[in-house]
């Protein structure tokens, strides 16, 4: 597995550059802000996501080290495309000024309208387009997108890098809303409102990078892309954003009278 994630800690190596407002008895209660949303990608910009808040990276670590990985806007999406390579990695890692804090505890949601138009893996432990979405404490899952299956890669273990759960699902068929959202020890995905696929969050550290940067210990991590040299895919890939929970937190209430 030496190369199988080189390109995506490039990409990390790029983009790298409560108050308690009411006291109730018995109860102290902190109220958090409302549910708010961070637009990562607004692709009605008529730009790509490396011209918003993403960094694109786009490589071969294979001689004669040639990419013919690429990326375009064609409205009214981007169209990235690592399928007439392999062995390129090509993808976006988001820029971590702009992403919020992802805590468990709290929720969060990661929304993004994707189509697969083609994929090919010569490797059933791997897919051409791949989501990593990791929380605050790197707890999150990696998603894998076939033509008609989207599945999880397993995390620390013996397994790990594996295909784990899955669901058949046409990812050819339109432009599709897709919901990640992830609380306390699960996460769930839903395509166009309708659940698919749940399970548990993994940890992903015990994988042994060849750089100085591990993407997978990285905090509040969002990958979109192929980070693997035995897959490719061409995909549309339409808005992105991030949304956090609200939360109410009960304290015991301390007095100061005698």
């Amino acid at each position: 597995m030496r190369f199988k994630r080189v390109w995506v800690i490039t990409a990390v190596l790029a983009a790298a550059l409560m108050s308690l407002t009411t006291l109730l008895r018995p109860l102290q209660t902190v109220h958090s802000a409302p549910e708010a949303t961070t637009i990562l990608y607004n692709s009605s910009l008529g730009t790509t996501p490396d011209q918003q808040n993403f960094s694109y990276v786009a490589l071969n670590p294979q001689p004669p080290f040639t990419v013919q990985a690429s990326q375009a806007y064609s409205a009214p999406v981007t169209v990235l495309n690592s399928l007439n390579q392999l062995a390129d990695y090509a993808g976006y890692t988001v820029n971590p000024s702009a992403m919020p804090t992802l805590n468990r505890a709290a929720g969060f949601r990661l929304s993004l309208h994707l189509r697969v138009i083609a994929e090919s893996h010569s490797n059933n432990n791997r897919a051409g387009f791949n989501v990593i979405l990791l929380s605050e404490n790197l707890y999150g899952v990696e998603l894998a997108f076939w033509e008609d299956e989207i599945w999880v890669q397993e995390g620390n273990g013996a397994q790990l890098f594996t295909h784990a759960e899955g669901m058949a699902y046409d990812t050819t068929a339109a432009l599709t809303h897709y919901e990640l959202t992830m609380t306390g020890q699960t996460y769930m995905l839903a395509a166009n409102g309708v659940p698919l696929l749940s399970g548990p969050l993994r940890q992903y550290t015990e994988w042994v990078p060849t750089l100085p940067v591990d993407p997978y210990e990285v905090p509040n991590q969002l990958f979109l892309g192929d980070d693997t040299t035995a897959a490719g895919a061409e995909v549309w890939l339409g808005d992105v954003s991030i949304t956090i929970n609200n939360f109410t937190i009960f304290l015991p209430f301390i007095s100061n009278e005698p």
